[in-house]
């Protein structure tokens, strides 16, 4: 059937159906396709098919530096040429017909054997190697987009009838582009944030899935604006939406020495960074790095609380690493730990108030390295053990051995040693531990603390699970 069809129309278009054929194929691939760069691809392979050239290239007009960049090459490529090239320009200052074919849309024919164009020169068709070429201007929206052009060799010239065929090829081109800026609005709708032009929820998980399998390190860290709601009470919304902006501007600005990473607002006044190529100590920096920002462009006071999460604590992918962040910052905010404020010089800083254990832990933790659980539990209960109200501490793993545990750390502050204790955190996973502390006064403020425990010992009882 596609042979017979094929027939009935060479009998009436002749030697056209090829380039009727490769006109339909470019408006198939340019109706149907959801990315740019694919319509681009199908549009300049056809051409070149429709055409005989030799090569062919699409290139855009950069107005602001007066350059031609170019997208796309395919065919005979000169030396020098890349299908995709990263940074492949022109200056138009040099070519003059080049200049009038995007200011006024005059096409241009030249070849080695006949004069140069006026103006201009051949230098591209000697650099390249080839003996002719032809190009026409592409519109978009009623201005001059960029150029078509194409090359021939073994004596190729290009006439009339190839200039009227390139100059239909040049309007799918249009067509595609404004599909493409179609797909990037919507896009933007569906994945970006409109008020801080971060990712959104949505524009976060396409980017999570992309780290599935990836066993690189990341870091996560989450945090929010306490009290924000007095922020739009008070100042009113436009000043809420400024101090989100200020948030998003500065979390943008601390991840850029971590190339990878995505910055994203969850919802409300509350925002993530998923780092690559990172540790805790990395999200630390960043957290640094914000506070300033912020700082210096908040016009208004408020609160920010943190939460972290890094791959060495076992949980590899991006959505649980963001779970673990994110349980981390509302136990902060139960607590009011690693609390920046918004303001002059607390910025950034935590006060050493009962509630910096966390903060305490994790610097702990960052200069030890510890390479084992029992490490890593001790630095928590030195930690802990530094509090007035804390006067002795002991860790014990968990064996299935009938004797059914065996102390691996104990040390005692004033308290006697068989002072019952008031405090005992487990710890699951591979190894089982208990982490006892004994009050040096009265229990309460010590029982406070075990919801802060509970979360720090599971997290320190990962440490060297898993490596070598």
């Amino acid at each position: 059937m596609v042979d017979l069809a094929d027939d009935v129309v060479a009998q009436h278009y002749g030697s056209t159906v090829p380039q009727l054929r490769a006109l339909l194929n470019i408006s198939h691939a340019v109706m149907r396709a959801d990315f740019f760069d694919e319509a681009l691809e199908v549009i300049a392979e056809q051409s070149l098919r429709a055409l005989g050239a030799a090569s062919l290239s699409i290139s855009r007009w950069e107005r602001d530096e007066d350059i031609l960049r170019t997208l796309i090459n395919v065919g005979d490529l000169g030396p020098g040429e890349e299908r995709w090239p990263e940074d492949e320009t022109y200056a138009l200052a040099e070519e003059a017909h080049v200049k009038r074919l995007l200011q006024h849309g005059a096409h241009y024919i030249n070849a080695i054997d006949a004069p140069p164009p006026l103006g201009g020169s051949l230098t591209v068709l000697h650099r390249l190697g080839k003996e002719s070429e032809v190009a026409v201007a592409i519109m978009h929206d009623g201005a001059m987009w960029g150029e078509l052009w194409a090359s021939g060799t073994d004596g190729r010239r290009f006439g009339p009838d190839d200039v009227q065929l390139i100059q239909a090829i040049a309007a799918h081109v249009a067509v595609a582009i404004g599909r493409a800026e179609l797909f990037s609005t919507v896009w933007r709708y569906s994945y970006e944030d409109p008020l801080t032009q971060l990712a959104n929820r949505r524009g976060l998980d396409v980017h999570l899935e992309t780290l599935d399998g990836d066993d690189g390190r990341r870091a996560v860290v989450v945090c929010d604006l306490d009290d924000f709601k007095n922020v739009n009470d008070r100042y009113g919304h436009a000043a809420g939406d400024a101090l989100l902006r200020v948030v998003a501007d500065a979390l943008t600005a601390a991840v850029r020495d971590h190339p990878g990473s995505v910055v994203a607002r969850l919802g409300g006044d509350e925002f993530c960074a998923v780092l690559a190529d990172a540790n805790r100590q990395d999200a630390q920096e960043v957290i640094r790095r914000v506070c300033a920002a912020v700082d210096a462009g908040a016009a208004h006071r408020a609160t920010m609380t943190w939460g972290v999460a890094a791959s060495q604590t076992g949980t590899q992918t991006g959505v649980e690493l963001i779970a673990v962040a994110d349980a981390a910052l509302i136990e902060a905010k139960q607590a009011r730990d690693r609390r920046s404020h918004i303001e002059g010089a607390e910025l950034g800083s935590v006060a050493a108030a009962p509630q910096d254990l966390v903060s305490q832990v994790v610097a702990c933790l960052d200069r030890m390295r510890p390479s084992s659980p029992v490490q890593a539990l001790t630095c928590l209960a030195e930690q802990v053990a530094a509090r007035p109200d804390v006067a002795a501490w002991s860790i014990a793993e968990i064996t299935d051995a009938g004797a059914g545990e065996r102390v691996e750390r104990a040390a005692w502050g004033d308290a006697a040693p068989d002072r019952r204790p008031v405090l005992t955190v487990g710890a699951g996973g591979p190894r089982r531990f208990v982490l006892r502390l004994h009050p040096a006064g009265e229990p309460d403020e010590l029982a406070a603390l075990l919801p802060h425990l509970r979360v720090l010992a599971h997290y320190c009882s990962g440490f060297g699970v898993g490596t070598a």
